[in-house]
């Protein structure tokens, strides 16, 4: 059948990828045709001539076939190069009980999951990478902010401790999605399975998959964990934006809180006075990009009949973009954030004149004067207006203004120690107050062991599982090399 040129191109756009499915759609031919050989399906002469040439795909790769767009994706692609080598009634044994989609379905979940290791793994290196920092930083005092304006007194370590618990976070999530899209959907059949003895048990194993999805439909038709793999990466790269919307701010030469060293920043090609942290250029479009892959996908998934059409493909073609594009960004942010230079005089300065210190007042009322918190903070609103008026900053406020502020709120005579509001008055000091999962140097150092312990976690985890999908790898080509003896 001749088909248009304009419908040969398109299939250019469904099935992409072809250079990251490759080893696995032949590693999933292998365990196939491996299992039905065991099962009595395939001649065994046949199969140890299919098991043979698909070995040699494996070690030549992509590039060693004539891919041809009008064959309708990869899968028909390696049946073709197979018939050509060893003729149409050997290689007719190849998709045995298997749709093309089910093939290609299959071998891009693969890609994911282990693309979804690389993410897993790098995102370990940001956080490690932020506990350093934090342990750095954990005494350096600075201004946070809500609504654009001064509102207590921090510490950067505080801050990045936080970002690092946010990141540990969806650590969990990418481990949940991982174990979801780690279930086979491998020799479900297309619909329906095929009359014959199917062992999905032994090929999910050969290709490292912890379970199966039993139905055989929803194997065939299911979205679920992609949507959950890109609901996880929704979630990191919208932390990492904020993260990187931050640091956008203090590197500029308004705040002049932190840059980054001449490797992660860039000039302007027209305005030589700049240093731009290039090092965070990518990280908000990759998190819009992930964001509206999620949605693309679930409206394609939920949007309309399950029985029209075959989005699947463009639901797993988006996955594998959107999670090269994270690792991506999460690699250059675990290079970078080593990289920042923090200057801590002035953020320490930047303290000083916007009454970040306001909220300690207000708790020292409470505390050491038993004013209930409303009149306490009525109180320190009228000591700011009064020292605005004086023009007075934070730390020449004397005990006077207080008292007299305290008189105009309660009606009651109420004294105010000098050297309790001094130390009332200094952002250092007040850090040091705040120790319940605060900016207090003693409970960051406590926030990053617990955090550290977390990433360890996590980090063996990872290595348990590269080295069970190894296993795997070398169990399957164990099973190939044994058929293949004489």
């Amino acid at each position: 059948m001749k088909r248009d040129p304009a419908l040969t191109r398109s299939y250019g756009h469904e099935w992409r990828h072809n250079e990251q499915v490759f080893r696995p759609l032949v590693r999933y031919n292998s365990a196939h045709v491996l299992m039905l050989a065991d099962k009595g399906v395939i001649p065994p002469a046949a199969a140890r001539r299919l098991l043979h040439e698909l070995e040699a795909l494996a070690r030549s790769g992509f590039d060693s076939i004539p891919y041809e767009l009008a064959l309708d994706g990869l899968q028909p692609n390696i049946e073709a190069e197979l018939s050509r080598r060893l003729g149409p009634d050997i290689a007719g044994w190849l998709n045995t009980g298997r749709a093309r989609q089910e093939c290609e379905f299959v071998s891009r979940q693969i890609a994911i999951r282990n693309r979804l290791l690389d993410v897993a793994e790098q995102s370990i290196g940001v956080r490690t990478a932020l506990e350093a920092l934090a342990r750095r930083s954990e005494h350096d005092t600075m201004p946070y902010y809500t609504w654009a304006q001064q509102a207590e007194p921090v510490t950067f370590g505080y801050y990045l401790a936080a970002v690092a618990e946010a990141i540990a976070q969806d650590g969990i999530q990418i481990k949940a999605a991982y174990r979801s899209i780690n279930r086979s959907r491998a020799s479900c059949g297309q619909v329906a399975p095929p009359p014959l003895p199917i062992d999905r048990g032994r090929v999910a194993c050969w290709l490292g998959f912890e379970g199966i999805m039993a139905n055989s439909l929803y194997a065939y038709s299911s979205l679920d964990a992609e949507l959950e793999v890109l609901s996880a990466l929704s979630l990191l790269t919208a932390n990492l934006t904020r993260l990187s919307e931050n640091l956008y701010v203090w590197c500029s030469t308004e705040f002049g809180f932190m840059e980054f060293s001449d490797a992660f920043s860039g000039t302007s090609y027209a305005m030589p006075q700049k240093k731009n942290p290039y090092a965070l250029r990518q990280v908000r479009p990759a998190a819009s990009r992930v964001a509206a892959a999620w949605s693309e996908v679930m409206a394609l998934f939920s949007g309309g009949l399950p029985m029209v059409g075959n989005g699947i493909i463009h639901a797993q073609n988006r996955l594998l973009e959107c999670i090269g594009q994270a690792n991506d960004v999460l690699t250059l942010m675990a290079r970078a954030l080593p990289a920042l230079k923090v200057n801590a005089a002035r953020m320490r300065a930047a303290c000083a004149d916007h009454w970040v210190q306001a909220p300690q007042l207000v708790f020292y009322l409470v505390r050491s004067r038993s004013i209930p918190f409303r009149q306490a903070h009525h109180i320190v609103r009228r000591v700011i207006d009064e020292a605005a008026r004086r023009g007075l900053k934070p730390t020449q406020v004397d005990s006077r203004i207080v008292e007299a502020a305290a008189y105009e709120v309660t009606a009651r005579r109420i004294r105010v120690g000098e050297k309790a509001l001094s130390r009332a008055l200094q952002p250092d000091l007040a850090v040091r107050t705040r120790t319940v999962g605060g900016p207090a140097p003693r409970s960051v150092q406590q926030q990053l062991k617990l955090l550290a312990e977390r990433r360890k976690k996590d980090a063996v985890w990872h290595k348990t599982e590269v080295r069970r999908l190894k296993r795997a790898e070398a169990g399957l080509q164990a099973a190939v090399h044994k058929r293949l003896r004489p």
